[in-house]
């Protein structure tokens, strides 16, 4: 595993820089008609489309988070319904 990869289909794809600590990563969850799809950015900056194709899924999307390792932190800043 190297870190800034994303998954699809337990894949592993290179996707963007590693995180530091103290960057501000921004994930956008898109379900509007012909979107459906999440992207990141980084203090900032847009990384890019991640995965698309999210209404394969049906209506019900459950964001998540998953931490790597004991003494990581997630904060939650803000979040908007639109």
């Amino acid at each position: 595993m190297r870190w800034g990869d994303k998954y699809k289909g337990g894949d592993s794809v290179d996707y963007a820089s590693p995180a530091l600590v103290g960057d501000k990563i921004t994930m956008t969850i898109d379900l509007r008609l012909y979107k459906n799809r999440v992207s990141f950015a980084k203090n900032g900056n847009n990384m890019g489309v991640a995965y698309s194709g999210l209404n394969f899924w049906g209506s019900e999307i459950y964001p998540m988070f998953s931490i790597l390792k004991v003494g990581h932190r997630i904060k939650v800043l803000n979040y908007e319904l639109l």
